[in-house]
């Protein structure tokens, strides 16, 4: 396995006051970013809270063509979530895909450099409520890659975005996705992502990990420390 070594990769200057929050769908992650903002701005900080993952806009259109060709009409994650996974992940090395993927790359690109540059030009806080590791995740997650490719894809994309001054991973167990959101396709959906969070955990000890189970007022208390460390080594 590759060691994650972003702060010495990025082409671009380091997110020094960049805070994300990664982890499942109904982890906390939103919550946690709220209170990293309150704190922020408690302080007397300029803080501006951000919308980390990927939104498809103009490639819409490339997305709908692809599963209409790729999957077929019918193709729907929500009437047989394992079936349509593996469908997508059958289709991972074909030429489409990687057109695909490499149209995402440049799209998600300018959306996210775009929603930092306000805060990254005035000094201010950014705290992101998904990054670059969340997109990643999907990514890989739909195509099935093994775990050491997803770090070099992780890797290979982070030479392009600012290195965040600190990641938080918000982790519960697929149970609680599922109960706290109603838009998850299926515990599988969930479960096939869940490695890849714990893959990078483990093998970048800067992650740090915040039980999302916990009462909001512990989890608040460990935010607030978090954030109180980070602001002292800006």
């Amino acid at each position: 396995m590759s060691t994650i070594l972003f702060r010495k990769k990025s082409v671009f200057d380091q997110g020094k006051r960049i805070i994300c929050w990664i982890g499942l769908d109904g982890s906390g992650k939103s919550t946690c970013s709220a209170m990293a903002a309150e704190w922020l701005q408690r302080v007397g900080l300029r803080t501006r809270e951000l919308w980390g993952a990927y939104d498809s806009f103009l490639l819409l259109p490339l997305i709908r063509l692809y599963k209409k060709i790729l999957l077929g009409r019918n193709a729907n994650p929500y009437s047989d979530y394992s079936s349509y996974h593996e469908q997508i992940a059958s289709k991972a090395r074909s030429p489409a895909v990687t057109v695909y993927r490499c149209a995402l790359f440049v799209e998600y690109f300018v959306q996210l450099h775009f929603k930092l540059a306000r805060p990254r030009l005035f000094g201010w806080w950014a705290v992101c409520d998904r990054y670059v590791i969340d997109t990643t995740i999907h990514i890989a997650a739909n195509l099935r890659l093994p775990v050491d490719e997803h770090v070099a894809l992780l890797e290979r994309w982070m030479k392009f975005f600012p290195d965040p001054a600190l990641i938080c991973w918000v982790d519960v167990p697929v149970d609680v996705s599922m109960v706290r959101k109603d838009d998850i396709p299926s515990p599988q959906y969930i479960e096939i992502r869940r490695p890849y969070y714990e893959n990078l955990a483990r093998a970048w000890p800067r992650i740090v990990k915040l039980d999302g189970t916990k009462p909001l007022d512990k989890m608040r208390a460990d935010v607030e420390s978090w954030m109180e460390q980070t602001v002292g080594r800006a």
